[in-house]
């Protein structure tokens, strides 16, 4: 009666001995090949640029870090992955993560004026994509109006005036453990300083520290092997987003295991072309033109002007 049962062995053994071969066959199988050609491309009018570090063959992700978040623009239309002179496809991936960071806070209180309480909040850089302000206060009773706004210049007479970017009621009594503030930011600034500011009227001022701001964390998605040479570059306002065929299979990039890689130091190309970095205040280009402008006006009136009698009246 034994032998039937060692035959019943023998099958199962084989039959567990086969789930592992194909388990591990799943786990060896390659991972789909995406394309990671495109058409060549002109980057010389391109104001930045990166290298990518690659280590691995395969999907890549690269998390953009915030010189990119800065001088790339706000739908990252100009970003190019550039291998060689050629483009390599790439899919804008944004997240659910957030990243939190401490800028630097001065407290810039007007004496002459003690109802109001004023913080400078210095960001790293300008035109980051921030969502959120959020502090902390260990004052354990007050209500106040809390606003966040900067300070833009007229491109025209360059006289400043602010541009709110919040505002919000922040209410904390002592039964609420709550410390911490939160203040939504829209729009996103443009500048790299934000004044968040309150009025407390008849009270005490309120303190507040633990100032943090926050960003989306944002990736782009492609296909590269080690040791590729690429460059990701960004700061062009003048081109729109690219259309690759990768987005027709942007589902299967976005569910397979990808390899992370690092971005190299800022690389600067070129100067900005933008209005203050040509033709605006203080800019070599603007004032070379305007004095040639000038020069060509007083030789015009000179010739309009009567030419004066050499001869003396007799």
């Amino acid at each position: 009666m034994s032998r039937p049962r060692n035959i019943s062995s023998f099958w199962l053994m084989l039959a567990a001995l086969a789930s592992v071969f194909s388990v591990a066959a799943l786990k060896t199988k390659p991972a789909p090949e995406f394309p990671n050609n495109g058409a060549a491309l002109d980057v010389s009018d391109w104001s930045f640029r990166k290298s990518v570090i690659v280590s691995n063959s395969g999907p890549q992700e690269l998390e953009l870090d915030l010189e990119v978040l800065s001088h790339a623009q706000r739908d990252f239309s100009d970003l190019r992955l550039m291998r060689q002179g050629e483009q390599i496809p790439y899919l804008v991936e944004p997240t659910a993560g957030k990243w939190y960071m401490n800028p630097q806070v001065t407290v810039t209180n007007d004496p002459q004026n003690r109802t109001v309480s004023r913080w400078l909040i210095h960001l790293p850089h300008a035109h980051l994509p921030v969502v959120e302000i959020r502090c902390a206060s260990d004052t354990p009773l007050f209500e106040r109006e809390i606003t966040i706004y900067e300070i833009l210049h007229d491109a025209d007479n360059g006289d400043g005036y602010q541009q709110m970017l919040g505002r919000q009621t922040w209410t904390k009594t002592p039964n609420v453990a709550v410390k911490r503030f939160g203040l939504i930011l829209n729009p996103q600034p443009l500048t790299d300083t934000l004044i968040l500011e309150t009025r407390n009227g008849d009270n005490p001022p309120i303190q507040l520290d633990h100032f943090q701001f926050v960003y989306p964390v944002t990736q782009i998605l492609f296909e590269a092997k080690a040791g590729d040479e690429l460059y990701l570059y960004y700061g062009n306002s003048s081109v729109a987003a690219p259309h690759y065929d990768l987005n027709l299979i942007s589902g299967q990039l976005r569910s397979v295991n990808r390899f992370t890689d690092d971005l190299g130091a800022e690389e600067i190309q070129k100067k900005s072309r933008g209005f203050f970095g040509k033709f605006g205040k203080g800019g070599a280009l603007f004032w070379g033109i305007l004095a040639l402008v000038v020069v060509a006006l007083l030789a015009v009136i000179a010739r309009l002007l009567p030419k004066p009698d050499v001869q003396p009246p007799k």
